[in-house]
C-alpha cells in the first residue's frame, strides 16, 4: 500500500496474512494440534474459554453425582492438556520450544513464567514456528471478566459452606 499523499497518516497493515493474501487464524482452542501460535490475546482468550468449560464441566458433575465424578475426571484430563497446549502454543509465538512448560513444575519459577506468557510479546512476522496470527477481539476481555468474576463467585459460595471439605481444593 502505497500513498502519495503526504499529508494523509501512513497505512500499516492490521491482518496477518500468507504472501498470497489470505488471512492467519489463530488455531482453534478445542484441538489437539500442537503446531501454530497463539499472541497475548489469543493465550488469554484460550485460558478463558477452557476455564468456563471446566466450570459447565463441574456443574454438570454435581449434577450427575458418582458418574459425574467419573466424567469429571475424564474430563480435568482434557482440560490438562488443553491448557499446556495453549502455553506451547503461546511458546511458539515467542520462538522457543515447547519444552519450556515444563519450568510450570518448579514452584515459584511457574508465577514468574506465566507472567512471562502473560505479557512477553511474540516475535512479529513468521519466525520457526510459523506465521503470525491475526489477534483476537474484545470478546476476549469480556470472557476474562466473567471469568474472574465466576472465580470470586466460586470461592464465596464455597466459603459459606458448612461442611469443611467443601472448601478443600476449589477455589
Amino acid at each position: 500500500m502505497q500513498n502519495n499523499n503526504l499529508f494523509d497518516s501512513p497505512v500499516a497493515q492490521t491482518t496477518a496474512s500468507h504472501a498470497d493474501g489470505r488471512r492467519v487464524e489463530p488455531p482453534k482452542i478445542f484441538n489437539l494440534d500442537f503446531n501454530g501460535r497463539y499472541g497475548r490475546l489469543n493465550y488469554v482468550r484460550a485460558y478463558c474459554l477452557v476455564g468456563l468449560a471446566s466450570f459447565l464441566a463441574m456443574a454438570v458433575s454435581v449434577l450427575l453425582g458418582p458418574v459425574g465424578s467419573l466424567l469429571a475426571f475424564a474430563f480435568g484430563l482434557f482440560i490438562i492438556v488443553l491448557n499446556v497446549r495453549a502455553g506451547i502454543l503461546r511458546l511458539h509465538d515467542m520462538n522457543k520450544s515447547g519444552w519450556l512448560m515444563l519450568l510450570l513444575l518448579v514452584p515459584l519459577v511457574n508465577f514468574i513464567f506465566l507472567l512471562v506468557l502473560l505479557f512477553a510479546p511474540g516475535t512479529q512476522g513468521n519466525n520457526k514456528y510459523g506465521t503470525q496470527t491475526v489477534p483476537s477481539s474484545a470478546v476476549c476481555a469480556v470472557v476474562l471478566v466473567i471469568r474472574v468474576v465466576m472465580r470470586i463467585g466460586m470461592r464465596s459460595y464455597m466459603m459459606s459452606q458448612k461442611e469443611p471439605y467443601m472448601m478443600q481444593g476449589y477455589y
